[in-house]
């Protein structure tokens, strides 16, 4: 399950028995879809951190240069991804703070 994901690494969620697989360093390719209905982009990552949270594993790993041509499109799909949650979280937050001027007057 995707947590996070810049263009330098990736966040992800994993249940405790899938963490068993993984060791600190190990490199992975994973298949990954950004939005329903994409299609899925495959990304060699080195795992560089791991921590239990009750049972389930957060895994933080970097993504590796990939010397395939789609290294550059694979780049500007998570930029695209990355600004498109951006825009959003931001348009999230502006709508509470009008809810909670509304709700809360200050003048």
């Amino acid at each position: 399950l995707l947590r996070d994901i810049s263009l330098l690494g990736i966040g992800i969620w994993l249940q405790d028995e899938d963490h068993a697989l993984i060791e600190g360093e190990d490199s992975l390719k994973l298949g990954l879809k950004l939005e329903p209905g994409d299609e899925t982009m495959e990304l060699l990552v080195r795992v560089r951190h791991t921590q239990q949270v009750g049972d389930r594993v957060r895994i933080g790993a970097q993504i590796l240069g990939n010397k395939h041509s789609d290294a550059r499109t694979q780049k500007k799909r998570i930029m695209a991804y990355v600004m498109k949650r951006q825009i959003e979280v931001a348009r999230i937050d502006a709508e509470r703070r009008r809810a909670m001027q509304a709700h809360y007057p200050t003048g």
